[in-house]
């Protein structure tokens, strides 16, 4: 099978609210994106996502989180993405 489902978890460490977030994801070539949910998608660079929230789902409460999701295609060689907060 050459398709692939990524879940991320968006998690409030910090003793304050947060009102947005925003993950960085890097996709090695040849992944491809074909649908996403629940973030604002964004390719900074050739690879590079930023997936943002889209709005209700931006306010966190001190420990609270949210998820989003993705699915692609690939060729075979699928690498794991890589999350981080930019």
């Amino acid at each position: 099978d050459s398709s692939y489902q990524l879940i991320v978890r968006v998690y409030n460490g910090t003793n304050a609210t947060v009102n947005s977030w925003t993950a960085g994801i890097l996709f090695y070539e040849p992944a491809q994106i074909s649908n996403s949910w629940n973030p604002n998608l964004t390719e900074v660079q050739s690879g590079f996502y930023e997936a943002t929230d889209i709005g209700w789902n931006g306010r966190l409460e001190p420990g609270q989180s949210t998820t989003f999701g993705i699915q692609g295609n690939h060729d075979g060689s699928f690498i794991r993405p890589y999350c981080s907060q930019p």
